[in-house]
């Protein structure tokens, strides 16, 4: 969660305005403090589950499980949704279910009041 992040703004200028209890950690614990040893929380002034919050979750084990949640969730929808293509290709074109030719839908239009 922080690639963007350290991507955009190396130095980590909004984290030290709106996080000023991380501000005096240098560049390379900015956006992961709980990375810092300890030695560079004690320099930096602040000790991470103290004046600052652990994380909640280990990202990279997280964030994989996570996408292959989510790969297996697609799939479901992708098969599913082949299912349904395929129940309405085996239909005969223009035919009801009874097998008699479909009405043509009209469009209508509204008319909008004033």
């Amino acid at each position: 969660p922080v690639a963007f992040q350290q991507k955009n703004d190396k130095s980590g200028a909004y984290i030290r305005k709106w996080l000023p209890q991380l501000a005096k950690l240098p560049d390379k614990y900015i956006y992961e403090p709980w990375k810092a040893p300890l030695a560079v929380q004690k320099e930096a002034g602040i000790r991470i589950g103290v004046d600052y919050p652990k994380p909640l979750v280990d990202h990279g084990p997280t964030s994989k499980e996570n996408m292959s949640k989510m790969a297996y969730a697609y799939d479901l929808h992708k098969e599913k949704m082949g299912e349904v293509k395929k129940s309405t290709k085996t239909k005969a074109k223009g035919a009801t279910a009874k097998g008699a030719p479909a009405k043509k839908k009209q469009k209508r239009q509204t008319k909008l009041k004033f």
